[in-house]
This record gives structure tokens, sequence and C-alpha cells, in this order.
């Protein structure tokens, strides 16, 4: 090229190199802004970086509890809002570390990896073994090392905020108290069920209701594909491992192996690299014929077909598809896609169909509007009959009294720890935090706790403290432990502030609210 720079021909043929490479990145800048969900200080954190983080988290909560992780759990622990939150943090954090100059040496970072006690053997770091970890958790050296420098310096900042925070006996006195007591709760429910009735919303007022939750009715993005999946089991039968490939490997381990585990690694292995070379060949074939089906008639290759699904609900049996969502979703309609990594072989997509997102006409969700409409409106009126009774409370009325002349259900829970509260109260965090605050100083929940049926009142009818002789038998644990959690939430109002300071300034700006994720 630099031979004919000044040719005419190379001008006009570089021109065009640079136009379609402004043209393209461009329009993926402009993509990510416009999948913004939150900017910070001119820092996008995109609608795909969380749907990763996301699902990272969930994987995690799924491998810990298996088949017991049910639905209702996951809308309980309020996953998204933890990802969004963390994800927000680590930008602010970053940020002010910045601001104030705040690093990590390469010393330092070296250090921190080397003292990992999963990359050692024998109390020495091992290259090897902190090379085998990472791939074996499907990261690169870089990514942990970029990881670990924030971790590092969140760590620095995190100390110099903290600095001077210490605990009082009588402050780590009431902690252990108001863990660890035993509580008899009175409960009063408020059924929302029970202002129904009485609803009769007009047409107008549907309609009206329906363009202000418009967003809820929306329905995203959908697509189908068809995919042919190269198993590595299809192709174990191919391969042939010599006893002096076993040799090389259990000499690599440096550890002691059973031979059949080694010749059953080593055959996954080879069989993998078979499965990417035949998807390879296929990609490429594919990609220049547009022969997908025949392909796949051709090959004896079975063609799957998914239902449409959007990028919240991939196909279960497509979830460990690495980039799946991010690659599909950029499709044309009979594209295919490039070669993608599963948890047991490769896979190649083809989008056969697109629903682009759009909201339905409220003639077509007029009933399941009416029907919002209602329950909305009916557990406004729950919420202020429960306001009015917490009132009546605190003005010296039990409630026992109004619960009889509003013909409301009533009970006490029976004793209980704090710390392991009924199935009937709810394992939500917002039940066991309210439950911490109750004791001999504040027997009323002032403010009426929401339930998925209603609103529920709680209050304090009796409360038992631990023994002294339990306490100073853990004294210096609990010191500890609540010390970790002053810090914890001083951490927290330190970042709220910051980030509520951000907000007011404009440098901070959330473009989609949590449930529109």
């Amino acid at each position: 090229m630099r031979k004919h720079a000044r040719n005419w021909m190379m001008k006009v043929l570089l021109g065009i190199i640079i136009f379609v490479f402004v043209l393209y990145f461009g329009s993926m800048g402009g993509r990510r802004r416009a999948e913004a969900i939150v900017t910070i200080d001119g820092k996008i954190i995109s609608q795909a970086e969380f749907y990763r983080e996301y699902q990272n988290l969930l994987d995690f909560y799924r491998q810990r509890f298996g088949g017991l992780l049910t639905e209702e759990m996951i809308r309980s622990m309020n996953l998204k809002e933890q990802v969004l939150n963390k994800m927000v943090y680590e930008v602010l954090l970053m940020k002010k570390a910045k601001d104030l100059k705040i690093t990590v040496t390469d010393e330092e970072l070296r250090k921190s990896i080397t003292s990992f006690p999963a990359f050692q053997r024998n109390g020495v770091f091992d290259e090897a073994l902190y090379q085998r970890m990472l791939k074996y958790n499907k990261m690169k050296p870089e990514e942990f090392e970029e990881m670990q420098r924030k971790s590092l310096i969140s760590a620095k900042l995190e100390d110099l905020v903290l600095d001077g925070i210490h605990a009082t006996e009588r402050e780590i006195k009431e902690y252990y108290d108001s863990r660890n007591a035993k509580i008899n709760l009175i409960k009063c429910l408020i059924p929302a069920a029970d202002f129904t009735r009485n609803i009769e919303p007009t047409t107008t007022e549907l309609e009206k209701f329906f363009k202000e939750h418009e967003s809820d009715y929306r329905i995203p993005t959908r697509i189908q594909l068809s995919y042919i999946l190269f198993s590595a089991s299809r192709y174990l039968d191919r391969v042939q491992i010599s006893k002096e490939e076993i040799g090389e490997y259990r000499s690599r381990l440096k550890e002691k192996a059973p031979e059949e585990k080694i010749l059953g690694e080593l055959k996954k292995s080879k069989a993998m690299q078979i499965a990417y070379t035949e998807a390879k060949k296929a990609h490429d074939e594919i990609y220049q014929m547009e022969n997908f089906e025949a392909y796949a008639a051709k090959n004896n290759l079975p063609i799957k077909t998914t239902d449409f699904f959007d990028e919240k609900n991939p196909p279960a049996e497509l979830k460990e598809v690495r980039d799946l969502l991010k690659v599909a979703f950029s499709l044309q309609v009979k594209e295919v896609s490039r070669v993608l990594t599963t948890g047991g072989g490769y896979i190649i997509v083809k989008l056969l169909a697109k629903k682009e997102a759009h909201t339905p006409p409220f003639n077509s969700v007029a009933q399941e509007v009416r029907k919002k409409y209602v329950l909305e409106e009916a557990r406004k009126l729950a919420l202020r009959e429960a306001e009015a009774i917490i009132g009546r409370i605190k003005k010296g009325e039990t409630l026992e009294k109004i619960a009889r002349e509003r013909k409301l259900a009533i009970g006490e829970t029976g004793f209980f720890p704090v710390n392991s509260p009924p199935s009937s109260l709810g394992g939500s965090p917002e039940v066991i935090s309210i439950i911490l605050r109750l004791g001999p100083q504040k027997r009323l929940e002032e403010k009426p706790v929401p339930l998925e049926s209603g609103y529920a009142i709680y209050l304090l009818k009796d409360w038992v403290p631990p023994s002294p002789e339990e306490f100073n038998a853990k004294k210096d644990t609990i010191r500890e432990t609540f010390l970790q959690a002053k810090k914890a939430e001083a951490m927290r109002f330190w970042i709220e502030a910051m980030k509520t300071a951000m907000i007011k300034e404009g440098k901070l700006k959330y473009h989609k609210e949590l449930k529109e994720l």
C-alpha cells in the first residue's frame, strides 16, 4: 500500500475503508448510547452489560440452591436491583478513587494475586495452577487482574472513608440483643380484595391509566431461531488417545489422577476440537452457499427450532451458549451467526423470524388494563385504611379493638427467634428488616408493610432478650461482626449521598426503570 500510496485508485480505496470504519464504529457507539440504562459522568452502563451481570448472579444462585430456587425466591431477592446498584456503585467508587488519585501499583497487584490460597501449591504461588484456574472459570488473566486491581482500589478508598469508625459497648449489646431476642408479634391483615367491589372505572379512566403505564404492556422484540448443534459427545468415537499423551498430560497436572479420569478429560478435549473444526467448516460453507438446511440434511445434522423469545427469557436449552443474546438479536432474518460456544460443544444459529417491539392497542388489552387498574386502586384504599389504623394506635387505641370494629383478621405469631422468623411472615428482606427494628423502645412498625394480597400491620407484644452469659461468651466475635456491619452501612450512606449529589448535578442519569429491565 505504501508503494502505491500516490495512486488515485489507492486513495479512493483508502477513503472507502475510512468511511466504513467511521460509519460502523460510529453506529456501534450510537447503539451503545441507545441501549444505556445509566449514564455516570459520561460512562455508560448498557443493557447488555446489565443482563450479563444479572445472568452471572442468577447462575450463582442456581448453582447454590439448585432446584430449590423458585421464581418467587428470585423476585423476593430483588436481584436486578442488586445488580444495578452494584454496577452503579462500582463506577462511582472508581470515579471517586480517580479524583483522590488512589492507585494500585503493579507490585501491589502481584502480591495480592500471588497470596491467593487458590493459586498456591504447598504455600507457594503456582503459575500453571493460576492459569488453569482462570481457564476453568472462563476468564482471561488480564480480565481477572483488572477486576482484582479495582477491588484493591475500592479497599483503599473504603479504608480512607471509614477510618475512625468504632463500636461502643452499648452499641454491641443492642446489636446482639436485636438479632438474638425472642419475640411474639401481633399481625393484622388489610386485604386489597376487600376494596375491589366498589371500584367501577370508566373507559376514559382506563385509557388514561393505559397511557400512563404503556411500558407495562409493551411487548419486547422477539425472535425465533433454528440451530445446528455440534456436540463433543457426537465425536467421541473418533478420538484416539496414545499412552504418550496420557503420560504427558499427567506430568503437566503435577498431581496424581486415575488413568480413567485422565483418559476421559483428554477424549473430551479432543472431541471438542473436532466439534469446533466441524462447526467452523459448516459455518464457512453455509455462509458462502446460504444452504443452512441443505448442509444439515447432507451431513445428517438435526436442525432444532426455538419458539419466539425475548432477551429476558432465552430458551432453556440455549442458556449456556456464550454471547447468544448479543449475537442472535443483532442478526438479520435468514442470516447465520458465527460459531458460538456452548457447554459441551459448538452451535450455529440462524434467525428465522423477528417480531419488533410494540405496544398493543388499548382494545386488545382492555380487560387486563381494567384488572390492573382495579387492583392498584384497591391497594391504594387498603394502604389508606392501614395508615388510618396505625394513626389510631399511636393515639392510644388497641389494635384488637380496631380489628374487631373493622372485621379484620388478627393473630399472634407465637414466640420465635428474631434471626429465624416463621414462614408465615414471609422471608422477604423488607419483613426481616422490620422484625429487626422492633424492640422494647419501638413496639409498632409505623408504616404499613406491603404484601402481595394487600398490607399488614405488625405490633410487638412480647420481647425476651438473650442471656448475659451468652453475650459475654461471644463478645469479641459480636464486636467484629457489628463493626463490619456498621462500616458497610456507613459506606452505603456515603455512596448514596454521592449518588444523590451527582443526580442533582445532572452527572448521573437513569434512562430506564427497573421494571423495564
